[in-house]
């Protein structure tokens, strides 16, 4: 999420991809990841920052465009391991396990041990009571992760990187891309197959018959390395990306709206990286940015600035929506201020606006983190 692979720098190797160099002052720079991972960003804010109950029918408006909101930011997390696997299955340099471990590694463990011990300082500020040896337990089993929860998830990807680029990157490209494309078909087919078994009757598929499988993030992991290095023409990715992105958003809503308040059913779960119309919505938003052309302007030297920055702005949002929220410090919690959510105002503001407020203060944090030499490390 910010300059390292979710954070790390777009260097490549040219010359092995499709799409074209950048010009001007980034010239290693893959400008639609940047413009991707800063979009993934406000979508993981703008799911955070609604948060409305599927049960709270209370003001039927607000349902409405809160969940309109979170369905369409629900690409969010799967673009960015997309980006990952973009990044880190790319074949410009040859990766050996151990100096890829550590390299990559202490990059996301420093930070979530750091940031897991200040969201637990939160806690305890809220009333729980401060013990280490509680702490470590939660630390070790995630049982209390919240949006850290990500981090756990990319130390594991990181595991499994280097036996990934065996199986999908090797000399011959059109190889690769059918062993990539092949895996790809299969994994999106089979779960597609539970999912709908799932709705039909309204009951999980076996524990068993999805985890034996590659978990879903690793689907994501593999996609963005074969969208990266595939020739769809540019055309065919503006004309059919927008209404597969929107067919996915609309399929999830709609769905999501006739199981869990038509039917009351707590089957399947809709707002969930690992369906088929998620999936749809990932790829469509992926292609149709990789599909369009850029150039250096002042512009995109923000979008790359704030891509740098979008790893702390992950790691540090949920702070910010705490302080808004009312539950840390006596500022939005009615002694200055009423907690600001989407239901402060009219839904159709108060829910950007919201999103829009704690990415800019998430960003400013994160760059203030990065001026100071020590602190830095916070935020890689």
């Amino acid at each position: 999420m910010s300059k390292k692979n979710f954070p790390m720098a777009n260097n490549v190797a040219l010359q092995d991809f499709p799409e074209p160099p950048s010009v001007g002052r980034h010239p290693q720079r893959i400008y639609y990841l940047d413009v991707l991972r800063v979009l993934s960003i406000f979508g993981v804010i703008a799911m955070h920052a609604v948060d409305i109950s599927r049960t709270d029918l209370s003001d039927m408006r607000t349902w409405w465009i809160g969940h309109a909101l979170i369905t369409f930011s629900y690409f969010g997390v799967p673009v960015l391991v997309m980006i990952s696997g973009a990044i880190l299955l790319s074949p410009e340099k040859r990766l050996d396990v151990i100096p890829f471990y550590k390299k990559r590694l202490p990059k996301i463990v420093i930070p979530l041990i750091a940031w897991s011990f200040i969201y637990y300082i939160r806690d305890v500020l809220d009333g729980v009571t401060f013990w280490l040896p509680t702490f470590f337990k939660r630390l070790l089993t995630g049982s209390w992760a919240g949006h850290l929860w990500f981090l756990y998830m990319m130390i594991c990807i990181y595991f499994m990187t280097p036996f990934i680029r065996k199986m999908f990157v090797g000399d011959g490209k059109n190889e690769d891309m059918r062993l990539a494309k092949t895996f790809l078909i299969l994994y999106f087919l089979y779960n597609a197959f539970l999912f709908f078994v799932e709705m039909a009757y309204q009951s999980h598929p076996s524990y068993y018959m999805r985890e034996a499988l590659f978990s879903f993030y690793m689907f994501y992991f593999v996609l963005g390395y074969y969208i990266r290095r595939s020739d769809f023409p540019k055309s065919i990715g503006l004309m059919l990306s927008p209404p597969l992105f929107f067919i996915g958003g609309i399929l999830t809503f709609w769905s999501y709206y006739q199981y869990s308040i038509v039917l009351r059913s707590r089957w399947p779960a809709f707002f969930d990286f690992g369906t088929p119309f998620v999936m749809l919505m990932a790829f469509a938003i992926f292609l149709f940015f990789k599909s369009l052309t850029y150039r250096d302007s002042r512009f995109m030297r923000a979008v790359i600035y704030v891509s740098k920055m979008s790893y702390g702005i992950y790691l540090c949002h949920m702070l910010v929506l705490d302080v808004f929220s009312g539950q840390l410090l006596p500022i939005f919690d009615g002694t200055l201020l009423p907690p600001f959510s989407i239901r402060s105002f009219e839904p159709l503001l108060s829910g950007p606006l919201l999103i829009v407020v704690t990415f800019a203060i998430s960003l400013l944090i994160t760059m203030g983190l990065h001026r100071v030499r020590w602190l830095r490390w916070l935020v890689p």
